[in-house]
């Protein structure tokens, strides 16, 4: 399930299971976004390897004011068929994330020094998956969850039968078919892009935009 290049990275902080991940470590200027847009109060970061299909006002406008982040759940990390992503963290959180959206809270994140604990975190933590894993472990579950819709990972939504995204999700969509038709953000995260590989699946969808 977790796709890994040929090419290693260079390693930053411990890291035990995943020495080839495919994620940039371009990544890493995530934790300084707060001191590069230290004008605005808040930002919806996207990744680049996403379509967004529908308007965002509604997800951009939530009440994070108590929170550092609007974020989506990822289901992969949580229910693969390996030790489950929490427990190798060594963090007790009810749920993982997804960083590759995130509605963040600028001003809550400078009052705490984030920027500096998600470095110290990197560098000294425990990280298998580039940023996202100190994002985790740092916001903790000072979060709020948004609904699939706004960072449907391909790589869950083709893995899980519609009844396992039903129950992890709680969403109230009749089949596979309607929530990727209702989606307002694709996220294709795993290591097949579909602008880099012809035939990958859901290419379709990027090219159309």
């Amino acid at each position: 399930i977790i796709e890994v290049d040929s090419e290693p990275i260079e390693s930053v902080g411990k890291s035990n299971v995943y020495e080839n991940i495919h994620v940039s470590k371009a990544s890493l200027f995530k934790f300084r976004i707060p001191e590069l847009f230290e004008d605005y109060d808040r930002i919806l970061y996207l990744d680049g390897d996403l379509v967004v299909k529908k308007g965002l006002s509604e997800f951009f406008n939530r009440d994070i004011s108590e929170v550092y982040a609007a974020v989506v759940k990822d289901m992969i990390p949580m229910l693969a068929q390996w030790t489950k992503h929490t427990n190798l963290l060594k963090i007790n959180h009810s749920s993982y994330f997804s960083s590759g959206v995130m509605l963040l809270n600028l001003d809550k994140m400078r009052k705490d020094r984030i920027t500096e604990k998600l470095i110290e975190y990197r560098k000294n933590g425990i990280n298998y998956l580039m940023d996202q894993d100190a994002f985790n472990v740092v916001f903790s579950e000072n979060v709020i969850y948004a609904d699939y819709s706004y960072n449907l990972t391909y790589t869950s939504y083709v893995t899980f039968p519609y009844k396992h995204l039903k129950d992890f999700y709680n969403f109230e969509y009749k089949n596979k078919d309607e929530i990727l038709e209702e989606a307002a953000i694709i996220h294709f995260c795993g290591k097949k892009k579909p602008w880099m590989q012809e035939g990958t699946q859901a290419s379709e969808i990027w090219e159309e935009y």
